[in-house]
Formats: C-alpha cells, structure tokens, sequence
C-alpha cells in the first residue's frame, strides 16, 4: 500500500528527477516511508561505488540497464520470494 501511496504521488520535474529527489534521494525516502519494503533499483551508471552505495541504503539489488522485459521480471520474482540479488 506505501509502494502506490508514493508512486502516485511521485512527480518528475524538469530535469528528469522526482519531486526534487535524485538517485540514492528516492532510495532514501523509500525506505523512510516503509523500512522492510524491499527496493530493487534499475540504473545506467555501473560503477562499482554506486553499487555499494545502492546496497548500503539498503536496496535488495540493483539491475544494470538496458535490460531486458524478462531479466526484469525474474528479478522482481526472486525479490517476491524475500531473496536479494546480491551476490
């Protein structure tokens, strides 16, 4: 119920970011909102930091784009089953 609470209320501004909020900033406010909510984040930047930082807010993976419709599903199915995507 948070999950669409938030998502409806999520606005892009002018530069691509929501309500003001950037990358780790939406993770951030995500978890605030909901701390067992598990966030899967998908991203182009690929540079190991980012995946550190990703993992230490507290994501449950993060999935590198472009990606494909399937390798996005099957990650959302491993997160269903209460798994990470953390290797």
């Amino acid at each position: 119920m948070v999950r669409r609470i938030f998502v409806q209320r999520i606005q892009r501004d002018d530069r691509g970011g929501v309500e003001g909020m950037y990358g780790l900033d939406v993770l951030n406010k995500l978890r605030e909102l909901n701390p067992k909510l598990p966030v899967l984040v998908v991203t182009a930047d690929i540079q190991k930091s980012t995946r550190d930082q990703v993992k230490d807010a507290g994501a449950v993976g993060i999935i590198n784009k472009p990606l494909k419709r399937e390798d996005l599903a099957a990650a959302v199915e491993t997160v269903l089953k209460g798994e990470t995507l953390w290797n």
